[in-house]
């Protein structure tokens, strides 16, 4: 999986916390300002935290332009500094990504002792070092997942 295609199903993920944040179905495609916004701030976060490119971005919320997301996220860059809702919004959005990512990456580190520890009962392994040399492979594989 590339990196694109990595940061994809991260940016979905970013999108469902948004929607889920307002309160908002993911296909919704109306204009409305209780909408629009946490369009925009999806936008913005999948841009700023995963770097995507504008035009992946424009296809993931079906925009035919990708000027239209430069503009939206200069919007929120812009409101997160002078309209204190959103940039409530913005922060608290921030906190809640970081705290998601946080425990994703928790569960996978146990998802990998508890692949480690299933090893070691199958394959009865009775050194230290040969335990090592399997959590390096199983480390390097998490790792190009």
């Amino acid at each position: 999986m590339n990196k694109i295609q990595l940061n994809t199903a991260n940016a979905n993920n970013i999108i469902t916390e948004v929607n889920n944040y307002f309160n908002i179905q993911a296909e919704t495609k109306s204009r409305r300002i209780g909408v629009m916004m946490p369009r925009q701030i999806a936008q913005y976060f999948i841009r700023r935290k995963l770097d995507l490119p504008y035009q992946a971005i424009a296809r993931m919320f079906g925009l035919k332009q990708h000027g239209t997301v430069m503009s939206n996220i200069e919007k929120i860059d812009g409101f997160s500094v002078n309209d204190r809702e959103v940039s409530f919004y913005v922060k608290e959005l921030e906190l809640i990504l970081r705290d998601n990512a946080e425990i994703m990456l928790y569960k996978k580190s146990l998802d990998v002792v508890e692949q480690l520890t299933d090893i070691n009962k199958i394959l009865d392994v009775k050194s230290a070092f040969e335990l090592i040399k399997i959590k390096e492979y199983l480390l390097a594989e998490t790792n190009n997942i």
